[in-house]
């Protein structure tokens, strides 16, 4: 149980146990799969097999101003017991479904306000929960909550079932690695290893280094924590082993070299095809789930394989004296006749494999495509999936629908798997032809015993088989189709009939309208609508006498139910009114609606316009579910409240309104300019959000006309401010002296707003960079004594003497250069900078540094000469 007070209040939250097992899944569900892969794994039939999900739901609630229930709810898994581990590995995090259906209840004062079953995702969810009646108070308010199923999605499924092949490889791949460890530790020991026993051995190293290296066992299952088969052991000595050939390799090429031959490659060829064929027949004695792993290894890697082929096949076909087969060839043509082999073996899976690695050569190795493998590519292919369609042909013919369904899936997955050899090949999926014959053996039988269902099934499949194989068009196909329509209608007939004689009402309801839909989604069906229009009367006239005998023994809850169905059957099927029936609806709606309109008119008049508008809503939402939109009580009533809203709504903008506008005037006057704007804009957009209300905007205008000009100055000045502190110093200075103007002309000071003289201003900025561009820019313009006075500023702001060098003597020479300048005037000013003087010597230096004229460089010119 949880329990909540308050709108977000503490919770006493209790811990519960869910238990998963085979009754509670749906058979063809993601999770029942998951649990079947569970008891396969730890040898577990599959009705003993459960897992045990401790938890706690966390909720919380908050009222709304509508009255109802707005509710938080989290899942927090606690532990997962029972069968939570597959072959020794844990899996409790992939056992945490995708979502919970959780049964909720709400009671409030010992009365059960809501009661249901929501979905519910991991990571939580929130809600507004339909209640019984609106609730206004928390107090006394109890939230209990409780996990009744878990659902999983595909995508569950596939990450636990992907879990599952990596533990089982983890297993395969463990055992291979001890047998090869072995073998290669042997090998080692031996005085004397062939050239092509060298080779073979590093090529089935490196293949087996790549798939392992992909799969990364020690990251993805966490072998640190637990390694039942000691893997990392393994793989550490075979790390090992496999640089040992790989040297070895590259030591016995060297040395065979030297001697001007290399060993026969027919026998690393018939070395390198049987590494496949000893996996395979290693993988016949294995445990099922331990086969991938060496069924993997028989198939040559795109990469290492190739890479190792095309290295050593150079120089065995370099020094062929004469041989103009080369390796890949060689392999090439081994790899088929041995897939053919096994073909007539019927080892299907081999024979693929084998396949495979000579297609990886032809295309690496740019190989002609043999007839052979073309002939066995077409026998294998076509064989695996008809075998498997023959066994599901067997299953129709039975009857047995879901065993046939399971092995066409395997052809499915055949086809699927090898789409690309089919194309490239050319070869004809033939196969699927004659399973669509096959269901049409069982469809003929099947409409034959009326089991319209199973046929229209079969016909469904047959014909997305047709089209996704691009098989013929075919009639037969389209006849069964209109037979099973029309016998599935007939059925539905008789089932409403039936269901109406044993006083199975609502299942008549429903199926009635099952019907009306499947009848608009199957055009082909030939059905007499008198007798569609009989069976509809029927069932109508049912609920309208339950309704009106509810309503005289006084059970009006129930009385309604019965007559909204009537009412939806004489709307959606029926072509004409019963009176009667809307007659009944009106008396026992209208009160209801009418009380609701009521209190929505108290809250208008209580200024609770949020509370109006939703008990609004509520009105319309039962008006549409009394199908009441027509009654002319209601709709007069509604018309009422709407405009005693509309009324209060404008009173309510219109009073928010002149709020805005005294709130204008008091920020201008207290220098808040940037909120008088936002003020501003804020009576407009109220003005045209609620232009049925047609708001005098008389005042607002009149603000804009007095302190307009007040505001533009202060959008102004922001933009200057925008200008300073990007650094663009010029502008912000130009700009600055036009505002101080209009500051002073205009008086602005007078509304609490402080614009200093520029020379204050820079002074109160303490920004170095400020003050040098005030000197450029008073340079700039001639202005040569407030460019001092800047300067003087610089000084004060503690730029070092050194550091204001430049710009000191900058000013000094723009004094020179200029019309009037009296080197006097300039001294006695430097000199009025009391015991700073020294700060101003590089200034003072190029004000009196002499000029030497043209003439007077030319004549001491000569004289050097």
């Amino acid at each position: 149980m949880f329990f909540l007070w308050g709108t977000a209040a503490a919770q006493q939250d209790q811990a519960q146990v869910f238990v998963l097992n085979k009754s509670g899944l749906p058979e063809d569900s993601p999770g029942r799969k998951i649990l079947s892969l569970l008891a396969l794994g730890n040898n577990k039939d599959l009705s003993r097999t459960e897992v045990s999900v401790e938890y706690e739901i966390n909720t919380s609630i908050k009222l709304l101003g509508s009255g109802k229930v707005q509710i938080e709810a989290r899942p927090l898994i606690i532990s997962i017991k029972g069968d939570n581990e597959y072959r020794g590995f844990s899996v409790d995090s992939l056992l945490q479904a995708s979502a919970y259906a959780v049964k909720l209840e709400l009671i409030k004062a010992g009365k059960i306000i809501y009661s249901g079953k929501i979905s519910m995702g991991n990571n939580g969810l929130l809600t507004i929960l339909k209640t019984k009646q609106r609730i206004f108070s928390d107090a006394g308010l109890v939230v209990d909550a409780e996990i009744a199923g878990v659902e999983y999605s595909q995508n569950d499924y596939h990450k636990f079932n992907d879990l599952v092949k990596l533990v089982n490889d983890y297993y395969g791949y463990s055992r291979i690695l001890g047998t090869l460890n072995e073998k290669f530790v042997k090998q080692g020991r031996a005085s004397k290893q062939g050239a092509s026993g060298v080779f073979i051995s590093w090529q089935e190293a490196s293949r087996l280094g790549v798939i392992l290296g992909k799969l990364d066992f020690e990251d993805n299952l966490h072998l640190s924590k637990l390694d039942p088969e000691g893997f990392k052991q393994k793989y550490s000595a075979f790390k090992r082993l496999e640089k040992r050939w790989s040297t070895l390799s590259r030591q016995t090429l060297e040395r065979e070299l030297k001697r001007g031959f290399l060993e026969d490659k027919s026998l690393y060829v018939k070395k390198l095809i049987g590494v496949s064929e000893n996996y395979y027949q290693e993988s016949l004695k294995l445990q099922p789930y331990m086969v991938s792993a060496y069924r993997q290894m028989i198939v040559l890697d795109n990469m290492s394989d190739l890479r190792i082929i095309n290295f050593i096949s150079d120089y065995y076909d370099a020094y062929a004296y004469g041989e103009n087969i080369i390796v890949p060839q060689l392999l090439y043509k081994g790899f088929v006749e041995l897939a053919n082999i096994y073909f007539l073996k019927s080892r299907n899976i081999m024979a693929l494999a084998l396949l495979k690695n000579a297609k990886l050569l032809q295309t690496r190795f740019d190989l002609q495509e043999s007839e052979l493998y073309t002939k066995t590519a077409y026998s294998t292919l076509n064989g695996m999936i008809e075998s498997f369609l023959k066994v599901s042909d067997k299953a129709l013919q039975s009857g047995k629908l879901k065993f046939a369904q399971n092995y066409y899936r395997e052809a499915e997955e055949v086809y699927r798997k090898n789409k690309d050899m089919f194309v490239e090949t050319g070869i004809a999926v033939s196969p699927f032809s004659i399973y669509v014959e096959a269901q049409k053996r069982r469809i003929k039988v099947l409409l034959g015993q009326k089991s319209f269902y199973e046929a229209d099934l079969l016909i469904k499949n047959a014909m997305d088989i047709s089209d996704e194989k691009n098989l013929e068009k075919d009639d037969e196909l389209d006849r069964f189709k209109v037979l099973a329509c029309n016998g599935i209608y007939r059925l539905k007939i008789e089932d409403i009939s039936s269901k109406m004689k044993t006083s199975n009402l609502d299942d008549s309801y429903s199926q009635l309208f099952d019907l009306k839909k499947y009848i608009a989604g199957n055009p082909d069906i030939i059905y007499d609508k008198q007798e569609l229009d009989e069976i509809s009367y029927s069932v109508f006239l049912e609920f309208l006498q339950n309704g009106e005998i509810l309503l005289d023994k006084g059970n009006n809850e129930q009385a309604f139910d019965n007559l909204l169905k009537a009412k939806n059957i004489q709307s959606e099927i029926l072509t004409y009114e019963v009176e009667r029936l809307n007659i009944l609806l009106r008396a026992y709606s209208e009160p209801k609606i009418l009380s609701i309109l009521e209190e929505a008119r108290l809250e208008t008049w209580a200024k609770h316009g949020d509370r109006a508008a939703a008990l609004l809503k509520d009105a319309e939402d039962l008006q549409a579910k009394y199908l009441q939109q027509d009654n002319p009580v209601i709709k007069r009533a509604m018309r009422e409240l709407i405009g005693k809203m509309q009324g209060r709504h404008c009173l309510d903008a219109e009073f928010r309104l002149n709020e805005y506008n005294n709130d204008i005037v008091l920020k201008i006057r207290s220098g808040q300019f940037d909120v008088a704007v936002e003020r501003i804009k804020s009576s407009y957009v109220l003005m045209e959000d609620n232009s049925d209300c047609k708001l005098d905007s008389y005042k607002t205008d009149s603000l804009v006309d007095k302190y307009g000009y007040l505001l533009d100055f202060y959008q102004e000045y922001s933009s200057m401010k925008n200008q300073l502190f990007s650094g663009n110093y010029f502008d912000a200075i130009d700009k600055y002296l036009l505002l101080r103007s209009e500051y002073v002309s205009r008086n602005i000071g007078m509304y609490n707003f402080s614009l200093p003289s520029l020379r204050k201003f820079v002074k109160q900025q303490k920004l170095k960079s400020l003050t040098v561009s005030s000197i450029e820019y008073f340079i700039a313009k001639d202005q040569f004594l407030l460019a001092f006075e800047y300067l003087q500023i610089l000084n004060s702001q503690g730029e070092t003497a050194s550091e204001s060098k430049d710009i000191q003597i900058k000013l000094a020479r723009a004094m020179k250069s200029s019309e009037g300048f009296d080197i006097d005037s300039v001294n006695e000013m430097i000199s009025d900078q009391g015991i700073r003087q020294e700060w101003y010597k590089y200034f003072s230096r190029e004000v009196n540094r002499k000029s030497l004229n043209f003439d007077f460089k030319f004549k001491y010119k000569k004289v050097y000469e």
